[in-house]
């Protein structure tokens, strides 16, 4: 009987925020919000496919001749080496266990804010608290990381120099400094500004896997393999990228002519209720999920030649992509 209630409760919410959408005012759009939705999006994914298909080179030209800064094995100082043990010891366990507490208690915030429940209700501030305990922890541990980057096997070859390259080229620096920035200016200004994006720090625990002798050699491997065949990789890129704008060429002629199943009606442009598949890069925003295995707006493909359409790509491309 309590589940009862609780199924029919669930329901009686979802009507009401179901109701609640019918009467909101559409979205109206404004020029850019336009540019955003139809081809922002785009712009994104170009700029991770120029950084995949150049950071490679980039970062081989930097790191294959460490005997431009210094001939022989430089030999780390006493304190590089004992900081060092620190930072794999101590911090970077820490870190993996920053990283997993700010994913729980962000999700679990997140899931609040759709359904509230009166026994969670800690749970932000719960969050915030463990986010801004986080950000003197990561600091620590990209200072670390760095000057105790001549003890580092990755980096030791570069003698003294280390330490700046470290800070300058290591991706894996990089990727904790995005992490850490935004919380770090929620930190200064004490309000809640932005998403916690700490767990991307978990990323990392592949270069800590990388120096255990269980896993290393085989995460060793790999790396090596991308950097001998990025480009082959790039080249497969490059023909799944073809296939991809070719579908969503063919959604938009399938799609634009129904314009009653392809406007989305919370949005306007114009007056008009805005059309999903106006153009071939909004178009091929969804035959990228598609692609991927999920086919949203299932119920709008009405007609034979759309539905012949779908078949076509859950058949031949979904399997190629």
């Amino acid at each position: 009987d309590k589940k009862e209630e609780e199924d029919e409760e669930e329901k009686k919410c979802e009507a009401k925020e179901d109701e609640e959408e019918d009467d909101a005012d559409p979205w109206q759009l404004a020029v850019w919000d336009l540019i955003k939705l139809d081809v922002g999006w785009l712009a994104g994914f170009l700029a991770i496919g120029i950084c995949f298909a150049y950071l490679p080179s980039l970062l081989g030209a930097l790191e294959d001749d460490p005997s431009d800064f210094r001939e022989g094995v430089p030999q780390p100082s006493d304190f590089a080496r004992k900081l060092f043990r620190f930072q794999v010891r101590i911090v970077d366990p820490v870190v993996v266990f920053v990283g997993i507490a700010n994913f729980f208690f962000f999700a679990m915030e997140t899931e609040m804010a759709f359904k509230e429940d009166p026994e969670l209700s800690w749970l932000p501030h719960a969050n915030r608290v463990c986010q801004m305990v986080s950000v003197p922890i990561i600091c620590i541990s990209i200072i670390t990381r760095v000057l105790s980057a001549s003890a580092n096997p990755s980096w030791c070859l570069y003698g003294s120099a280390a330490p700046v390259l470290c800070l300058l080229i290591d991706y894996w620096t990089w990727l904790d400094v995005l992490a850490v920035v935004p919380s770090v200016l929620e930190f200064f200004n004490s309000k809640d500004l932005y998403y916690n994006i700490l767990p991307l720090i978990l990323i990392r625990t592949l270069e800590m896997c990388s120096r255990w002798p269980q896993t290393g050699p085989g995460l060793r491997a790999f790396r090596s393999t991308f950097q001998d065949e990025w480009r082959i990789l790039l080249s497969l890129f490059t023909m799944l990228f073809v296939l991809w704008v070719m579908i969503g060429g063919l959604y938009r002629v399938a799609m634009h002519s129904s314009k009653s199943t392809s406007e989305w009606p919370a949005a306007e442009w114009k007056g008009q209720p805005y059309e999903r598949f106006a153009s071939i890069p909004s178009s091929m925003f969804y035959v990228l999920l598609s692609l991927m295995g999920e086919h949203p707006l299932a119920d709008d493909f009405t007609s034979f030649s759309q539905r012949l359409l779908v078949v076509i790509v859950c058949i031949l491309g979904v399997p190629i992509f």
